[in-house]
C-alpha cells in the first residue's frame, strides 16, 4: 500500500555530510537530527512542528556532493510485510549549476508504524 507523505523539508545544503537514511520515531531523536543537519546553517532554522503520537520522519541525506544542482526525492514509501519499503530518487545536475558544494536532503512524514510492528527498512535508490 502507497504511503500518504508530507515534506517536512528539503534542499540542497546540510550539515549531514554522509550519505544516510533515517527513520525517527520520537521528537527528541528529531531534535538532535535538525541540530546535527542545521549545524551549518546561521542561524539554524527552527525545528518544525510536527505530531509523533501519530506520525514518524524519513530522513534522506545524500551526502556531499561536488557541485549544486544535485536533488534528492522521497518518491514513494510502501507498506510491505514487515515494515516499510521506501524509494528514494537522487537527480543529477542539469548542465549551468553552479559549482558550490551541496548536500541534498529530503524530510518526509507519514503515519507511524510502531518498532513492534516494523521489521528493517527496505531503502531503494532509484537513479
Amino acid at each position: 500500500m502507497n504511503r500518504q507523505t508530507e515534506i517536512v523539508a528539503a534542499g540542497s545544503y546540510s550539515g549531514i555530510v554522509e550519505a544516510t537514511n533515517v527513520v525517527v520515531r520520537t521528537r527528541s531523536d528529531f531534535k538532535k537530527l535538525w541540530a546535527q543537519h542545521q549545524s551549518k546553517s546561521f542561524p539554524p532554522a527552527p525545528l518544525p512542528r510536527f505530531d509523533f503520537r501519530k506520525d514518524m520522519i524519513i530522513a534522506v541525506f545524500a551526502g556531499t556532493r561536488n557541485s549544486g544542482g544535485w536533488s534528492v526525492e522521497v518518491k514513494k514509501i510502501l507498506t510491505v510485510p514487515g515494515g516499510l519499503s521506501v524509494q528514494v530518487a537522487v537527480e543529477k545536475p542539469k548542465s549551468g549549476a553552479s559549482m558550490a558544494i551541496s548536500q541534498p536532503f529530503c524530510i518526509v512524514g507519514t503515519k507511524k508504524i510502531n518498532r513492534s510492528e516494523m521489521g528493517p527498512c527496505i531503502w531503494t535508490w532509484l537513479s
